[in-house]
Order: C-alpha cells, then sequence, then structure tokens
C-alpha cells in the first residue's frame, strides 16, 4: 500500500526531526544545515508538533528552553513552541547524553561546532503522522497522454527535502517490485515441484500395477 511504501522511504530519512534557525522575523527551516542533530527514541512519548529552543553553550554542553507563542507567530510561523515548563528545560545537558523527562527521551549531537548562532529550535514529527502527511502528499500522472512514463510530484517548501523523499519513495518501491518478482518465482518454482512430485507418483502407482 502507499503507506507501507512511505513508511519504508521515511525510515532511511531524517524527517521525525525539524530544525530552524532562531529568528524573529520568519521561520527559516534547516533541512541539511543544522548544526546539531537530535536522535529520538520512539518507543516512548515524546512532545511533538511543537518547537523546543536550544541553547548552545559551549562544544560539549547545552540547555533546552520552552518559547513564547506571540501575536505574530500566528500570522509568521507555521508551528507554535512548547510554552509550559518541563522537567528537561532549563537544566545544562550534555551533547551525546540521553534526555529523559516527561514525555521526552532523546539524544542532541553537535555536529558542527563553527555555528552560525547560539540559539536554534528543532520540531519533533511522529512516524505515524510522517506517513499520513507524506503518503498523501504524492501526486502521479503520465508524463504525456496514455504515456508509460509518469511524473511523481510533491508539494513542499523545501525542494530538497521533496528530493530526498520521492528519491527514497522510488528506491523502496524498486526493491518492493524486486521482492514480489522473487516471492511469484519462488512459489512458480514451488508449484512446478508439488506437480513434478505428483507426476512421478502417479508414473510409480502405474509401473506397480502393470508389473
Amino acid at each position: 500500500s502507499s503507506k507501507n511504501l512511505a513508511a519504508e522511504a521515511l525510515s532511511s530519512l531524517h524527517f521525525d526531526v525539524s530544525y530552524f534557525a532562531s529568528t524573529n522575523i520568519k521561520e527559516i527551516e534547516l533541512y541539511k544545515n543544522s548544526p546539531i542533530k537530535v536522535e529520538v527514541d520512539w518507543t516512548y512519548p515524546q512532545m511533538v508538533n511543537k518547537k523546543i529552543r536550544i541553547n548552545i553553550l559551549s562544544d560539549s554542553t547545552f540547555r533546552l528552553l520552552s518559547g513564547e507563542n506571540t501575536f505574530f507567530d500566528k500570522f509568521f510561523t507555521s508551528n507554535r513552541y512548547v510554552e509550559e515548563e518541563r522537567d528537561i528545560f532549563n537544566k545544562e545537558l550534555k551533547f551525546g547524553e540521553k534526555v529523559i523527562g516527561e514525555n521526552a527521551n532523546f539524544k542532541v549531537f553537535l555536529l558542527d561546532d563553527s555555528r552560525q548562532y547560539d540559539t536554534y529550535e528543532f520540531l519533533l514529527h511522529s512516524p505515524a503522522s510522517l506517513v499520513d502527511m507524506y503518503s498523501n502528499s504524492i501526486q502521479v500522472k503520465p508524463l504525456i497522454n496514455y504515456g508509460t512514463v509518469l511524473e511523481i510530484s510533491t508539494v513542499t517548501k523545501i525542494e530538497d527535502k521533496g528530493s530526498d523523499y520521492i528519491n527514497a519513495l522510488m528506491d523502496s518501491f524498486l526493491e518492493y517490485d524486486l521482492k514480489e518478482k522473487n516471492r511469484i518465482s519462488e512459489n512458480a518454482l514451488k508449484f512446478i515441484e508439488e506437480q513434478l512430485y505428483i507426476v512421478e507418483d502417479s508414473l510409480k502407482s502405474v509401473e506397480g500395477r502393470m508389473q
């Protein structure tokens, strides 16, 4: 199904976390340019769909912060902040170590110590919500009327992100198609072997009656 293929494609991509530059003007997503990476343990409940601010204190430590949703955020940003205080906020934490608290279980890594800013934001997306969103985002149509070549497209704010998803989706489809062909071949071979066994058994039965 489209959801199974979407889930397989997304498993090879790091779409469960979005990263943003912390600005007061507009929301700028840092798809492949984020100096941090968050690895989430999705076997635990998480704070999803609300941005968390991260203040980099040094090359080894950081602090997580809540945010304040202003009137202007409704117009200039599509994602709201976690406003309420949590047990993991306002503490000095270490990169690479687990951050565990209420609705939180993840690690934060510093990828680039020559960063432009000291404060960034990240947003967690549940895998199930990503599958629902991306499985419904793909449009497929013939490149020309009644042609066999298909055009696959999606609408996205970041071109590279959309391109990476479509490429991953095609890889997942080709792998699925190969597995299906192998399965059909194996079933056909199994059927032939069964038929040969039946024929061989029948021949032995005939030979027995003729003796």
